[in-house]
């Protein structure tokens, strides 16, 4: 899977569409929907969040914002 460090990383899967529709709704304020792009399942956000471990959302950052992904990457450095 593009080569991810699968053990610092949380993907969610296993649950039926509605359930992480509902939580990418109301918990994380993005868009998810069904009937996404060829090949995919959802079409969703191209935010990423850095959360702390209760779970909350401490900031979103946009994926298609170098500026933003450097920045996400210094914060994970201050917390790790």
């Amino acid at each position: 899977m593009y080569d991810a460090n699968l053990e610092n990383m949380v993907f969610l899967t296993g649950y039926e569409f509605d359930t992480i529709k509902e939580l990418s709704n109301n918990s994380f304020k993005t868009v998810l929907d069904g009937g996404g792009p060829e090949g995919h399942a959802y079409a969703h956000s191209t935010s990423f969040f850095l959360v702390n471990p209760k779970g909350e959302i401490i900031k979103r950052y946009d994926g298609l914002s170098k500026l933003d992904l450097e920045q996400l990457v210094a914060d994970v450095k201050k917390v790790l």
